[in-house]
Formats: structure tokens, C-alpha cells, sequence
């Protein structure tokens, strides 16, 4: 779903302030001071929420989600906090998670969080190669937890749906685009997934969603992705939001330094291997599909522009299997 801006995706209500007193009252947060915008992401209105006690992050959800979309958020979020998956605690009042408030005449639910730290997308933080290993390792235990969420969910910027978003949306793609996308597209709907090991996957593990802490320790945010794919999926997400240099070379390095580490904890198999590079380049063609249709309809704005450049940036660089078996990927 696109929305012309943050706003947008709650019904264009601005009575932040109003919502903020309400909510330091209810989780008895301390007394009020100040709200900031989270202006990154495409889903929910995030802001952080500053009181005489402290700071929070508030999660407003968007106006399209429904009752079972937001409890399954919650319920994913506690999974993960129980089995030390390190993501946000969540507040609760009387025992409850979700807070519901009339704002004129809409209806909006959220729920607080902890503070952890800035997000690694907006202080420009690069990876070192030790969070490179210690992300791939939060994302198989990710991978590797049952989570016990049967219900299908369709996301438009899930891989797996490339070809569905490329038939509704190709006419937004310039022709230089649409040449290169439709062979991959072609080569992609060739691929098998039942023959693909299946797993619980974040699904968007990339600089914005990893939070930084005073300790360093690093911790991951926003499931709203989260579904039941190949784990193929989770993989090429991860490359691409985070892997991606200017420099092809070391491109194929940072890659290399995920992928053995995720290897060491849930090694993949010859099928997966196999299909990687094509999965790459497939995730690449979805960031300019979507950014693209987004543009065509919406018009520019900086994170979009982002993914747009990021995906163009990888497909420029044509890295195939050979690159990658040469760095022993």
C-alpha cells in the first residue's frame, strides 16, 4: 500500500500531541515533553515520544490494517522477546499491548516500545564485519524459531511476487528498465519454490530495521514482512539492504562475510546456492518495480529514490554465479 506521506497512513490525523498525553497517562510514562517524527519506512506511524522519564517509540498502525494484522504483529514481537531475539520491549497498561484511541472521527491503535538507539540507515553506519556476522546470526535464529503463524500474507515487495508486481506495475518502468527486468522475470518464474526449504523469515532485515545500542549490541525492528517463505528470501533481503557498495568487489567481500557466518549456524543447500544469484537479482528488479510505480503515481521522495538507486546500483554491477563462487560464496 502507498501513502503520500506519513500522515496519510493514519487519516491524516495531526493531533500527535493530543495522542501522546493520552498515552503517557495510560502507561504512565511520565509527564509529556515532545514528539519527533520517524520519517523512514513505508508502512506505520513511527515517532519517538520524549517525557521527564524518558524516550519511546511509539508505532501509530496505518489505516489499512485490520484487528488480526496488528495482534499479529504483537504476538511476533513477543515470540521474539521471549527467545532472545534481541528486538524492542514492548509496554503494556493493565496488562494489555495495544492501545486504541478515537481521534475525530478515527479510530487508531498503537502500541510503545523501548528506546534501543538510532537505526543504522539514518546515522549513514556501515557494517562492520563483526555486526555483519552477528546480524546473519540474529536472522537463523530468526529462521530457525517456530512461530506458529499459519495465515498467508501477501507483501507487494516480497520477491517471491515479482512477477505478479511486474505484470500490474511494468508500465511505470522506463523501456531501459522494462528490457532487463523482463528476462529476469522470465528466468525467475522458472524456479520451483516447493523444492526450497521453508522458514519463518523477518523478511526486511536492512539498515533502517537494525537499531544500534549505547553497548553497540545491535537489535532488529519492524516484522511487518515477517512470513512464512523459502528462507531464500530472508537471505537475498539481507544481502541487498546491507552488502550493497558502490564498489562491486567489495560488494561480493560483505556478501561473503554474511553468508559464511549464516552458513555456520544453518548452512544452506546446493538448490538454494544455486538459485542465490538469480534471487538477487530478481530482489533488485522488485526495488525498481515498486520505487518506480511509487514515483508514477506519488512522485519522488528520499527513501524511495534510495531503493530505486540501490536496486538499478546492483543490476548494474552483473554479478553472477561465477563472482560469487570465486569468493567462495
Amino acid at each position: 500500500m502507498e501513502y503520500k506521506n506519513s500522515y496519510d497512513r493514519i487519516n491524516n490525523v495531526t493531533k500527535i500531541d493530543y495522542i501522546s498525553k493520552k498515552i503517557c497517562k495510560e502507561y504512565k510514562l511520565g509527564k509529556y515533553y515532545k514528539y519527533e517524527l520517524i520519517d523512514v519506512g513505508y508502512e506505520d506511524f513511527n515517532y519517538y515520544l520524549y517525557t521527564d522519564s524518558g524516550k519511546y517509540v511509539v508505532k501509530i498502525f496505518n489505516k489499512d490494517r485490520d484487528d488480526s494484522s496488528c495482534d499479529r504483529l504483537i504476538n511476533i514481537l513477543l515470540k521474539s522477546y521471549e527467545n532472545n531475539i534481541p528486538v524492542p520491549k514492548i509496554h503494556n497498561y493493565d496488562g494489555k499491548y495495544i492501545y486504541e484511541i478515537q481521534v475525530d472521527d478515527t479510530t487508531l491503535k498503537l502500541f510503545v516500545m523501548e528506546y534501543i538507539g538510532p537505526d543504522l540507515w539514518t546515522i549513514n553506519h556501515d557494517l562492520t564485519d563483526n555486526e555483519m556476522r552477528e546480524v546473519a546470526r540474529i536472522t537463523a535464529s530468526i529462521n530457525t524459531l517456530d512461530y506458529g503463524i499459519k495465515e498467508p500474507f501477501y507483501d507487494e515487495w516480497t520477491v517471491t511476487n515479482l512477477k505478479e508486481e511486474y505484470c500490474k506495475k511494468k508500465h511505470c518502468l522506463t523501456k531501459k528498465d522494462n528490457e532487463i527486468i523482463s528476462k529476469i522475470v522470465h528466468d525467475f518464474s522458472l524456479i520451483d519454490f516447493s523444492k526450497l526449504k521453508y522458514s519463518y523469515v523477518h523478511g526486511d532485515i536492512i539498515k533502517a530495521n537494525i537499531l544500534l545500542r549505547e553497548t553497540n549490541n545491535l537489535c532488529v525492528i519492524d516484522f511487518s514482512a515477517f512470513n512464512y517463505l523459502p528462507r531464500l528470501v530472508e537471505i537475498t533481503a539481507c544481502m541487498l539492504g546491507l552488502c550493497l557498495y558502490d564498489d562491486k568487489e567489495i560488494t561480493i567481500k560483505k556478501m561473503s562475510v554474511f553468508l559464511d557466518s549464516y552458513n555456520s549456524y544453518s548452512p544452506l543447500d546446493k538448490e538454494e546456492l544455486e538459485i542465490l544469484p538469480l534471487m538477487l537479482k530478481a530482489l533488485a528488479s522488485m526495488y525498481i518495480i515498486q520505487t518506480s510505480y511509487i514515483n508514477y503515481n506519488l512522485g519522488d521522495y528520499t527513501e524511495n529514490d534510495y531503493w530505486l538507486n540501490q536496486g538499478c546500483k546492483y543490476l548494474s554491477m552483473n554479478i553472477d554465479s561465477n563472482d560469487l563462487i570465486r569468493r567462495k560464496i
